[in-house]
């Protein structure tokens, strides 16, 4: 509980996002992108434990040059949670951002 995520934008894939969650036991009650993201926040976190860094590389996947540029390891870690988080993944104009206290 001393995390803050703050979203702005509209996700495009809106729809088959709620359906990652809702196959994984999540089900949105206002039916809000913003609600979406936490959502999707808390089950990377507290249902994976993902590390931060690999949170951000599920919702936001690195991609082209940037993905050639990262360590041969970087490249196995996010290539296999790209692959597992495909759907779960916002696509659309919108942003992020996280604090931690």
């Amino acid at each position: 509980m001393h995390e803050a995520l703050v979203h702005n934008g509209d996700f495009a894939n809106y729809h088959s996002l709620v359906e990652y969650l809702e196959q994984r036991g999540r089900h949105p009650l206002f039916l809000t992108d913003t609600e979406v993201a936490v959502l999707l926040f808390d089950l990377l976190n507290r249902k994976y434990n993902y590390p931060l860094e690999y949170i951000i590389e599920a919702k936001a996947p690195t991609t082209e040059l940037d993905f050639d540029r990262l360590l041969p390891q970087k490249q196995e870690i996010y290539h296999a949670i790209q692959t597992s988080h495909l759907h779960g993944s916002p696509d659309g104009p919108w942003f992020f951002y996280h604090c931690e206290k």
